[in-house]
């Protein structure tokens, strides 16, 4: 089997392990490529990347979340299989953690794993195009005023937000960006797509789920300024006043792999620490 692994070059840990890694899969008969097999200077990052999807049959991703998003950009619509291994803080999507790494890897050697699908959101702008498997995020630009944002649903209109962006986002999503903004925790099989107003300008603005066969398109009405859009953190474009960005469900998957038992109930619990006391003891009578 073909491994490729994408590390997140921020974290230490991540870097340090690298090495022992690679060893330990060649030991085990398998091939394996990471970045710094590529000649300095030959391709950009960017390439490079591009160049071990291409060279692999599963992707290892080493960072947290943010990493394994951005190697789900770079695999696109090859579907290739990916393992988040969790060196950040939640981790809802980087199931596997250090400990449980190469136990893990003996597993997808024998073919023992779940592929686990997730739905990415394609959105079009001026004709071209960019995906999310979180969301995609409209934003106030450097000016601190509002921006003013028209949606409509399958061409039926929705609402004006007046608001400091808005955030669609998928079910995958829901525990990001839109989860600290009020949006629904989403389980990840469902096919629904989240539009979560970021600070609107009204209390009775709520968050709104559509069935994921919908097409949701964003005009800007009125700016001060360009605001950004982004997919999954990363800047894709500025809009100005008058522009329309749609979004609808992509025609391929996110595989990632999964090596444990564990349900996104259990995620959850252990992430968000669901039924612990979190209440400090400091001051507490005995």
């Amino acid at each position: 089997m073909n491994f490729g692994i994408i590390t997140n070059t921020l974290k230490p840990q991540a870097i340090n392990l690298l090495p022992d890694l690679k060893i330990w899969l060649r030991n085990q008969n398998q091939t394996v490529v990471s970045e710094e097999d590529f000649a300095t200077g030959s391709k950009n990052s960017n390439q490079i990347r591009k160049e071990i999807v291409k060279q692999s049959d599963v992707l290892i991703s080493l960072g947290g979340d943010g990493t394994i998003l951005a190697t789900a950009q770079i695999v696109g619509e090859s579907q290739k299989p990916i393992l988040g291994v969790n060196f950040g803080t939640l981790g809802f999507l980087t199931e596997t953690n250090v400990s449980e790494l190469y136990a893990h890897l003996k597993k997808i050697i024998i073919g023992n794993y779940k592929i686990e699908q997730r739905f990415p959101l394609e959105g079009s702008f001026k004709g071209k195009k960019s995906f999310a498997l979180n969301d995609f995020v409209i934003e106030k630009g450097k000016f601190t005023r509002l921006i003013e944002t028209k949606v409509e649903v399958n061409g039926d209109f929705v609402n004006t937000y007046l608001s400091d962006g808005v955030i669609i986002a998928t079910p995958t999503g829901s525990t990001a960006y839109s989860l600290s903004c009020g949006g629904p925790i989403v389980t990840p099989e469902t096919e629904v797509v989240i539009l979560t107003p970021v600070s609107p300008h009204n209390l009775t603005t709520r968050p709104l789920v559509f069935p994921i066969q919908n097409e949701i398109s964003i005009q800007v009405v009125s700016s001060e300024s360009s605001p950004s859009l982004s997919a999954d953190g990363m800047f894709v474009n500025s809009l100005n006043k008058g522009e329309i960005f749609t979004v609808r469900k992509s025609k391929f998957s996110v595989n990632l792999i999964r090596c444990s038992d564990k349900s996104f109930y259990d995620i959850l619990r252990a992430k968000l620490h669901w039924g612990e006391d979190t209440r400090s003891s400091v001051g507490k009578k005995n």
